[in-house]
């Protein structure tokens, strides 16, 4: 877990955030895989001592950095969405907002998807925690828009598949490298499809697929 001080200073704070745009440099540059505790102290402009202050190693900071990234991705998604108008408009403006701030720092996305792994298991599960939210995030919304055109709310299990279709979409076009902001049109319609379809009709004991898992 990243460190934390009940009453940082402003110089704290100060290093932190150099600490961690100095991260986000050298990913752009090298990639996780490429980089090291001494190029970030490098760009920083602070001492390996300061980095310690603030992170236990370089997977930590990396890890701090992605978070920070994200949070920041849900926030403006979320806002978006929830600013009224439309199902249409609403939808279209969450994926202009992501995609333009993803546009913004393609390098840094691409890392988090895929090299987030090289961290070990707190890789997995600051992944597996970001899905989590995305997943979150799409069935509240998807739910809040179907209730608003009188549907049942989105499940669980669908707002996964949204998630993961969405993310591959976008991953594919930065791997051919294209801007992210080409998936735009595919998204929209996918989504606007599940948002306002009818949801089919499941049978009782073929409903809850946790509950098969256990």
């Amino acid at each position: 877990m990243p460190k934390r001080v009940d009453a940082p200073s402003a110089q704290y704070v100060e290093h932190r955030d150099r600490l961690l745009d100095a991260m986000a440099e050298a990913v752009r540059a090298d990639g996780l895989r490429g980089s090291t505790v001494a190029d970030v102290v490098r760009i920083a402009r602070v001492s390996r001592r300061t980095f310690y202050q603030h992170f236990d190693d370089l997977d930590d900071c990396y890890l701090t950095l992605m978070r920070r990234v994200s949070d920041d991705a849900l926030r403006q998604v979320r806002e978006a969405v929830l600013d009224g108008g439309t199902a249409e408009r609403r939808i279209t403006r969450g994926f202009e907002r992501w995609l333009a701030h993803l546009d913004h720092d393609p390098a840094l996305y691409r890392s988090l998807w895929l090299e987030s792994h090289l961290t070990g298991e707190r890789g997995r599960h600051a992944d597996a925690s970001l899905n989590r939210r995305w997943i979150e995030l799409y069935q509240q919304l998807g739910t809040a828009l179907r209730s608003e055109a009188g549907l049942d709310p989105l499940p669980h299990e669908v707002a996964v598949m949204i998630s993961g279709s969405i993310r591959e979409l976008v991953l594919d076009v930065l791997e051919r490298g294209r801007s992210p902001r080409e998936a735009a049109p595919y998204l929209i319609w996918l989504t606007m499809l599940v948002v306002t379809a009818e949801a089919p009709a499941v049978e009782a004991d073929a409903a809850p697929l946790a509950r098969r898992r256990r």
